[in-house]
């Protein structure tokens, strides 16, 4: 896979502040704690199933599966730049 490819959760982040929503508001949501999608927007843990799913949720216009691919797709891209 060649090119540049963004962090999945700093995609997410970015689309979850598009519409407003900040991190307390959206963890709330989500029934996780800040600190956890804190991280997930700064790439220190992957994007689950479940969180998809809720993200899903969150912004309709979004799926699941968007994020489920894009997270394939990066870690695809992590392990060619090995």
């Amino acid at each position: 896979m060649s090119g540049f490819i963004v962090e999945t959760g700093e995609v997410i982040g970015e689309h979850t502040r598009s519409r407003g929503l900040g991190e307390e508001e959206a963890s709330k949501h989500m029934g996780i704690s800040e600190r956890q999608l804190h991280e997930l927007f700064n790439g220190e843990t992957r994007l689950t199933e479940d969180m998809a799913v809720t993200f899903g949720e969150l912004m309709p216009d979004v799926p699941a599966t968007f994020w489920l691919n894009y997270e394939m797709r990066y870690l695809e891209y992590l392990a060619g730049e090995r």
